[in-house]
C-alpha cells in the first residue's frame, strides 16, 4: 500500500477502501473526504471503528457517533472491540503499542474480508511524530 499525495484520497486504481474511523475529527474529515471522491469515482467505501475499552463510556459513544454517521452516510461499517489493558498485560508491551497492535490486525482481517485495495487512515503531526520515533 502506498501513501497518497495532499490532493488524492482515494487512490486512482482503487475499486474499493476501507476507512478506518476512531470518531476524531481527523478520521471523520478523511471518512467525509473518501465518500465524496468515491462518489465520483465509483469507489466502494467500507469502514472500520475498534472499539479499543480504554475510556468507558467515551469509548462506547465514539462507537455510537460512527455508526450513526455511517448510516447517514450510507456506508458499510464494521467494528470489533478488545479488552487492550489484558492484551497490554499479556504480551508485557504498553498500552499504546498494545492498541496499535489489536487495531492494525483488525483493519489488516477487515480489509481482506471485504476485498479493500487500500486501507486509509488519518494521522495529525503528532501521529506522525510518534511513527518516527517508534521506528
Amino acid at each position: 500500500m502506498s501513501h497518497m499525495s495532499k490532493c488524492d484520497i482515494i487512490p486512482k486504481d482503487a475499486k474499493a477502501i476501507l476507512c478506518a474511523v476512531s470518531g476524531g475529527a481527523d478520521s471523520v474529515y478523511l471518512l467525509h473526504r473518501a465518500t465524496a471522491e468515491a462518489k465520483i469515482n465509483d469507489v466502494t467505501v467500507h469502514v472500520a471503528h475498534y472499539n479499543h475499552n480504554l475510556r468507558g463510556k467515551e469509548s462506547d459513544r465514539d462507537e455510537s457517533f460512527v455508526k450513526n454517521l455511517c448510516r447517514d452516510l450510507g456506508v458499510n461499517l464494521i467494528c470489533e472491540s478488545g479488552d487492550v489493558a489484558l492484551y497490554s498485560k499479556q504480551n508485557k508491551i504498553g498500552t499504546e503499542e498494545a492498541a496499535r497492535e489489536l487495531r492494525y490486525d483488525f483493519l489488516a482481517r477487515v480489509a481482506k474480508s471485504v476485498k479493500a485495495d487500500y486501507i486509509l487512515t488519518a494521522h495529525t503531526a503528532d501521529d506522525n511524530a510518534e511513527t518516527i520515533l517508534l521506528n
